[in-house]
């Protein structure tokens, strides 16, 4: 389905409008919740990498890894499919059924995977953590990922609503909670395994909200539907769930492949692979601030994007995609830079140097974060469009390369090559993700490929990063070589009256906007 040939039909129900967060003030209390967020989970990475050996830290990366992986598979994908379907399905006043069939199928798909591990758990000990680890290890895994499925499922369900701030909160309580727990645990136990109920008893604590907040948003839709076609409604849905149910699967294998080629493929025995693992964790711990953040905006922009979809507003999204996709660029570098040249802080400081490998890696970590996150926004359009499956072979095209560049890379540079061949394929994920968009409606412009390339400065040393960035920050403002006036009014209408708001009063994010010079 492409904006040129996308049928739309009057829906068949008027439905009372879910009274959800405008785009803009979602985004903003989303950010402004999130500097919280991410502080807090800041000081809970740098307590774990305190107080848990390199092969403990080691072992709660690959936990943390089965969970990413894990939940989606349990419940076949079909709770990320509320983005794309709720607004379809509230409109039509079948919203109730729709939720209904999909939860009943997900909870069967959630029974088997925790009785299949429940039943096996040698089994399950090995493939998850590389050595049987006990009954009790496995029975807590399996209470976490229903936790964490239990918690994705009502944050889909709160996002899809537009009820982004509620999202964001649930987040915040989230990560709140298990930093308090998860530090206490480990400083009293002294050892990883304590995590597990930590972070469960966290995700059942900020599903509570999100269910309230849901149900009061859309309680009348919730309590009565009108009659669906199952066949119909599982013919539309099942391609899409099933598609990206795959490039949720892909996405993540993508992202633990090397740390379990880490693991495996450390000649130096399991116990070292486990501690370079750690090391591997402790260098993503800023990145992954940076990650997690677009991760959420991309969540959060695939319903904004379907309400305009549904309404043939195919120009709007491409405009808006080009200028999300350009502020990003230049919001993800220069926070990348600004991690960077605060890192001693963290590694040297706080740390004490005792992962000076994480260290090491850190600007290709950066560089990672910020073109994996503007890949995962991108996608989003790709989602919209129901084009999963274009996703997920654009997914499985770079999973292959990664495992390809860092067999040899760990083999000969360990950590530093293991970083260096996920950099590199997530680089040539962004840029599939750009033309398949381009192809599929979403007109690119050259301009928005440039600034995406951007973090690539990163690892030419933070003098070069910063003289580069300022350079193009003031070419943005000053002339019509990267951007066009046009380009910047669009932004400047985006952005300006929310700053306003904040008592930020500003006529124009750029500088010297007026009488801009250049080519057009």
């Amino acid at each position: 389905m492409t904006p040129g040939d996308t049928v739309h039909s009057k829906p068949a129900h008027q439905a009372t409008a879910v009274a959800g967060d405008a785009f803009m003030t979602g985004l903003l209390a989303m950010l402004v919740i999130n500097i919280g967020q991410r502080a807090v989970g800041l000081l809970r990475n740098l307590g774990f990498c305190n107080f848990l050996t390199d092969a403990d830290l080691g072992m709660w990366a690959l936990a943390n890894s089965f969970f990413m992986i894990g939940a989606p598979i349990a419940v076949l994908g079909l709770p990320g499919s509320f983005g794309k379907f709720v607004e379809h399905y509230r409109l039509q006043g079948k919203l109730r059924s729709y939720l209904i069939q999909l939860m009943i199928v997900s909870g069967l798909g959630v029974i088997l995977l925790s009785g299949l591990m429940l039943a096996y758990p040698t089994t399950a000990g090995l493939t998850l953590y590389g050595k049987d680890l006990g009954y009790q290890a496995i029975f807590w895994t399996v209470v976490t990922l229903i936790s964490v499925i239990g918690f994705n499922t009502t944050f889909e369900l709160v996002v899809s609503l537009r009820l982004i701030r509620l999202g964001s909160m649930m987040h915040f309580i989230n990560t709140t909670v298990f930093t308090g727990l998860g530090i206490a645990g480990i400083i009293w136990y002294q050892h990883w395994i304590v995590l597990l109920p930590a972070y469960s008893l966290a995700c059942l604590l900020a599903i509570l909200p999100g269910l309230w907040g849901a149900w009061r948003a859309a309680a009348g839709e919730l309590r009565s539907s009108t009659a669906i076609s199952s066949r119909a409604m599982w013919r539309r849905v099942m391609p899409f769930a099933v598609a990206l149910w795959c490039s949720n699967l892909i996405s993540n294998l993508f992202d633990l492949s090397d740390r379990y080629m880490l693991l495996h493929l450390c000649q130096m025995g399991a116990e070292a692979g486990q501690a370079m693992v750690g090391q591997f964790y402790c260098g993503r711990v800023l990145p992954n601030l940076l990650l997690s953040l677009a991760m959420m905006l991309a969540g959060m922009l695939l319903p904004y994007l379907s309400a305009d979809w549904e309404r043939a507003q195919f120009a709007k999204i491409s405009v808006s995609m080009n200028g999300i996709l350009t502020l990003l660029a230049l919001a993800f570098t220069g926070l990348s830079l600004a991690a960077i040249v605060a890192s001693p802080i963290m590694f040297q400081g706080v740390l004490s140097g005792r992962y000076q490998q994480a260290s090491d890696i850190l600007p290709l970590g950066m560089v990672l974060a910020a073109w994996s996150g503007l890949s995962t926004v991108a996608a989003a359009y790709l989602l919209c469009a129901e084009k999963a499956k274009q996703n997920a072979i654009l997914l499985a095209i770079s999973l292959v390369m990664n495992v390809i560049l860092n067999w040899p890379l760990i083999l000969w540079y360990g950590l530093y090559g293991a970083a260096l061949a996920t950099t590199v394929t997530n680089g040539l994920l962004l840029y599939l993700v750009l033309w398949r968009m381009h192809r599929e409606g979403c007109k690119i412009k050259l301009s928005t490929l440039l600034f995406c390339g951007m973090p690539v400065c990163l690892l030419f040393g933070q003098v070069a990063a910063i003289t580069l960035l300022s350079a193009v920050i003031i070419a943005c403002g000053r002339t019509n070589w990267l951007l066009t006036s046009a380009d910047r009014r669009a932004m400047d209408q985006l952005l300006v009256p929310y700053l306003e708001k904040l008592r930020l009063p500003m006529r124009s994010i750029w500088p010297l906007t007026e009488g801009a010079k250049g080519a057009v």
